[in-house]
């Protein structure tokens, strides 16, 4: 059995898990205390001591926490993603994601290996970056093509409904922008450097957070109609058609 859950309680698990034959483990971020019947270890332990483990049926709680970028090529990762054919393999999590939507890889590329088409994140990640900085018009990771890539799904999260609305800025505020943007492109040489400091600033002036991950808060956002903030409602519009995309096929 392979199956993700994006559920909103992460802790009293066995709600969601269904009979299995054999030993079962239950490996989780040590940011939780979960609820379970089953035996259990806290990654940090899981990690170091993996090697040991022979568990037929795995269950890992909170990877978006568990498997960032900087920790992604730790061994351990080779050994639940490849090297061993668990009878179960199961992922629990609040999100389908962190941060960028790529990392919904995670999830998949434990329980199947390849997904997508690919074989590890990287490929992905990169993908990714060239959709972010509009160099293709299209991603693998797109809701239009995730539709047909979405299998052993169940969540019961609410679908986001954040809004995003313009209005015409004032002299004074464009002014500031145009000193603003100014000032990032002699500072910085990365569009993504570019933009934070552009929306730090703007958000400490107009008085409001925005930022990459707004999408989640469900609010209604009235922002001044400044190319920055187009690119980052665009932004934030991709990440949440993902994020529903993914919760929404319950298979």
């Amino acid at each position: 059995m392979r199956k993700a859950f994006f559920v909103k309680d992460v802790i009293n698990i066995d709600q969601y898990l269904p009979h299995m034959n054999g030993e079962v483990l239950v490996c989780y971020s040590d940011y939780y205390n979960i609820n379970t019947k089953h035996p259990k270890i806290e990654w940090s332990k899981y990690k170091a001591e993996y090697i040991n483990h022979k568990e037929p049926n795995i269950i890992i709680v909170g990877l978006n926490r568990i498997r960032t970028p900087d920790s992604r090529y730790d061994l351990v990762y080779s050994y639940l993603y490849k090297m061993n054919d668990f009878e179960t393999k199961i992922t629990i999590d609040e999100k389908p994601f962190n941060s960028e939507p790529w990392r919904c890889w995670y999830h998949y590329g434990f329980l199947f290996k390849t997904w997508l088409g690919v074989d590890y994140s990287n490929v992905l990640e990169s993908d990714w970056s060239h959709w972010f900085y509009r160099d293709r018009n299209d991603c693998l990771i797109s809701s239009k093509n995730l539709k047909n890539h979405i299998k052993n799904t169940y969540s019961d999260l609410d679908f986001l409904i954040t809004e995003f609305e313009f209005y015409e800025p004032d002299l004074f505020l464009n002014e500031y922008y145009q000193e603003v943007k100014t000032i990032a492109f002699e500072k910085y040489g990365t569009p993504k450097q570019i933009i934070q400091f552009m929306i730090k600033h703007l958000n400490s002036k107009i008085k409001i957070d925005f930022g990459f991950d707004s999408y989640l808060t469900n609010k209604k956002y009235l922002l001044p109609n400044f190319g920055v903030f187009c690119f980052l409602v665009e932004e934030n519009k991709r990440r949440m058609d993902i994020y529903n995309t993914l919760i929404s096929s319950n298979v």
